[in-house]
C-alpha cells in the first residue's frame, strides 16, 4: 500500500521517523526527499499523490505558512485519497480538517503511539480496500459468467434456428419440384380428347386442364417462395450467430480494457439488417389468383 507524507521542512525529522516506521511495516512510502536531483518537483508531487493510497499529513504550527502543504491536502481530498491527520504542538485545526478524526501529538510517547495508529488506520483501510476490490471481482466473475452462458445460449438457438430453417428450405424446395412434375403428369394426362367430342367439350376439357394446373402451379410457386425465404433466414442467422461470435471474442481479448462504445460496438452487427425475409413479402408472391382461373374458365 502506498502512502505519501505531507509535511513542512520543520516537521522533516518526524516525517523522517514516520517514513522509518511505516517501510519497517512493509508499506510503500514517499514524501518530497526521495525526488531525485533534477526532477520537476510539483510534478513528482502529483503523480506520487494521484498513485497514494493514502495520506498522512504532519500538521504543526509551522504548516500554517506552507502553501505546498495546504495544496497537498487540498489535492487528496478533491481526489478523495483517505487523509489521516496528525496535528502537532497544539496546532490550530485547519478548516480542511475540521471534520476528520485527527490524532494529536505532544510528546514523544504520543508520537509512538500515533505511528501505531496510523498503521492501524492504513491497514484497516487497505483491508476494506481489498475486501470491496473482492466483492466487485465476485459481481464481474458473475457477470461475465452469466454473459457467457446467455452468448452461448444465443449462438446455440441462432445455430438450431440455422438448421431448422435450411431443413424447411429443403422441405419445401423439394414439394416445389414435386408439383412442378406433378402438373406435368397431369397436363398429359388429361390430354386425350375423344375425336367426336363437341368444341365446347374440347373448350371445357382445356379450361380444366389450364386451371388444375395453373392451381398446381401456383402451389408449386408457394413453395419456393417459402423454401426461397427459409433458406434466406438460415443464412441471416448464421450470419447473426458469426457476429455474436466475433464479439464473443472481442470480449476474451480486450474486455479488461475495452470501453462500454467498443464493446457494443462489436455486438451491434449481430441483428444485421434487423428484419426478417417473411416481413418483406407480400400477397401477390402466394395470390394464385383463383378468380382470374374462374373467369377464364366461365368464359370457355
Amino acid at each position: 500500500m502506498r502512502v505519501f507524507i505531507s509535511y513542512t521542512h520543520y516537521d522533516a525529522n518526524i516525517a523522517n521517523q514516520l517514513s522509518s516506521y511505516l517501510k519497517s511495516k512493509d508499506f510503500e512510502v514517499f514524501y518530497d526527499q526521495m525526488i531525485s536531483a533534477g526532477s520537476g518537483w510539483k510534478k513528482e508531487i502529483e503523480k506520487a499523490i494521484n498513485e497514494a493510497d493514502a495520506m498522512v499529513a504532519l500538521y504543526s504550527r509551522n504548516s500554517m505558512q506552507s502553501g505546498s502543504q495546504n495544496q497537498e491536502i487540498g489535492r487528496a481530498l478533491g481526489k478523495n485519497i483517505p487523509l489521516l491527520p496528525i496535528i502537532i504542538d497544539d496546532a490550530p485545526i485547519p478548516f480542511d480538517l475540521i471534520d476528520i478524526q485527527c490524532l494529536f501529538v505532544k510528546t514523544s510517547d504520543d508520537l509512538s503511539k500515533a505511528f501505531g495508529q496510523i498503521e492501524v488506520a492504513i491497514t484497516a483501510r487497505l483491508e476494506k480496500r481489498l475486501q470491496a476490490k473482492r466483492e466487485s471481482e465476485a459481481v464481474t466473475a458473475k457477470r461475465e459468467k452469466d454473459f457467457v452462458k446467455n452468448i452461448d445460449g444465443v449462438c446455440k438457438e441462432l445455430e438450431d434456428s440455422v438448421r431448422r430453417n435450411k431443413r424447411l428450405a429443403l422441405v419445401c424446395y423439394t414439394l416445389s419440384v414435386a408439383l412442378l412434375m406433378a402438373s406435368i403428369l397431369v397436363f398429359y394426362a388429361m390430354r386425350h380428347i375423344s375425336a367426336n367430342a363437341a368444341l365446347l367439350e374440347i373448350g371445357i376439357v382445356l379450361a380444366s386442364r389450364v386451371v388444375v394446373v395453373a392451381l398446381i402451379v401456383s402451389v408449386c410457386r408457394l413453395f419456393f417462395v417459402l423454401g426461397k425465404s427459409f433458406m434466406v433466414e438460415s443464412i441471416r442467422c448464421a450470419d447473426r450467430r458469426h457476429a455474436i461470435s466475433f464479439g464473443k471474442f472481442f470480449m476474451d481479448a480486450y474486455g479488461d480494457v475495452a470501453t462500454i462504445d467498443e464493446i457494443i460496438k462489436a455486438f451491434q452487427a449481430w441483428n444485421i439488417d434487423g428484419g426478417s425475409s417473411f416481413r418483406t413479402q407480400t400477397t401477390e408472391e402466394f395470390d394464385p389468383k383463383i378468380s382470374e382461373l374462374i373467369k377464364l374458365y366461365k368464359s370457355k
